[in-house]
């Protein structure tokens, strides 16, 4: 067993058990409690007080800003708790951990919105793909009932195959704050230490938070006594789950950290580009989807808005357009005159 700076021990060639996992969260949970309930309350006061300004002075805009400043702040508060986990240190005060994550925070934040981005992209790609599939059969040959058990078996692997890029992805946070690992290379680092323990880990991974997302559900039945009650139980359970999850998510990553103790991420230039090319990709599919949409349906319903825009002279008739594929046609009315040239 190999000892960490946390106090616990790993075994150096496979992850903890699940439940393992989850009370060497509580106990280090327990541990700092009225640390980390400090930490979530700081975001929590500034949200509330900004947006009771924003009630009083009746502004739509103030309202905005204090909402963009409180999802900030929760950020920050995500990226404090992870720091506490990693110094492990009693003597650290609330400030002091504050001050350490706000020194990290907008590279945080870049990491944050550069791993939204792949994981949209990659949702993007996997429904471009199922869609154009589905599309292609349809096209090819009349699937008649079966085509809808086709779509439903297409889309669950579609999901699939999302969440599985979504867990490889999803420890680039935790390798960013204990190694200064930043943007891709983070993001890669972290689908290398899943490589070859995925199903171990996926288990832990989705198994806490489908724990989570059932005493949830458990508890939201109980509030429907009363909707007051119920959002105060949702507020206060989502305040206490937030910093548990993020303590027990650092703790695997530590077990699997120890477990290849000889990796080092640095990451080539290469895998880097791979990884961006993943975005371009995504925007590719989204303009393949917009041409394909344009040439029907998409480009009537904006060629009507645009001239209509243009002239807004009542049209007098209509004319039935095609329509595609099995979808009914529908009823476009045609341009009173034709576009200006610029349009064209």
């Amino acid at each position: 067993m190999d000892a960490q700076p946390h106090g616990l021990s790993y075994e150096p060639s496979r992850l903890a058990p699940l439940w393992n996992g989850i009370g060497q969260a509580f106990l280090f949970y327990r541990k700092y409690f009225w640390k980390l309930i400090g930490i979530e309350m700081v975001p929590f006061l500034i949200m509330a007080a900004a947006l009771v300004m924003a009630v009083v002075v009746k502004n739509s805009i103030f309202a905005l800003i204090a909402y963009a400043i409180g999802l900030l702040l929760v950020l920050l508060a995500q990226l404090a708790v992870i720091f506490l986990v990693k110094h492990n240190d009693p003597s650290l005060g609330v400030f002091k951990i504050y001050n350490i994550a706000l020194s990290r925070f907008l590279s945080f934040l870049w990491l944050d919105i550069f791993n939204a981005a792949i994981t949209f992209c990659v949702g993007i790609i996997i429904a471009s793909l199922t869609g154009f599939l589905i599309l292609f059969l349809t096209r090819l040959i009349n699937l008649g009932a079966i085509g809808g058990i086709i779509y439903v078996i297409a889309t669950v692997i579609g999901i699939l195959i999302y969440i599985g890029y979504v867990t490889r992805f999803s420890l680039a946070v935790y390798v960013f704050a204990d190694q200064d690992v930043r943007g891709s290379a983070a993001v890669l680092a972290s689908k290398d230490y899943v490589k070859g323990i995925f199903w171990p880990y996926f288990w832990r991974f989705s198994t806490v938070i489908l724990l989570a997302a059932i005493i949830s559900f458990l508890l939201g039945l109980i509030g429907k006594m009363s909707p007051q009650v119920s959002a105060v139980i949702s507020a206060l359970y989502s305040f206490l789950l937030v910093p548990f999850l993020s303590v027990y998510f650092f703790l695997l990553y530590l077990n699997l950290k120890a477990i290849k103790s000889g990796y080092h991420p640095v990451i080539p230039a290469k895998r880097r580009l791979k990884l961006w090319s993943l975005i371009i990709f995504a925007i590719a599919a989204v303009i393949a989807w917009y041409l394909y949409l344009g040439n029907s349906i998409g480009f009537d319903l904006v060629k009507y808005m645009l001239i209509n825009r243009l002239n807004p002279t009542p049209v007098q008739q209509t004319q039935q357009s095609s329509g595609y594929g099995n979808l009914p046609s529908i009823q476009v009315a045609p341009p009173p005159q034709a576009l200006p040239d610029n349009y064209r």
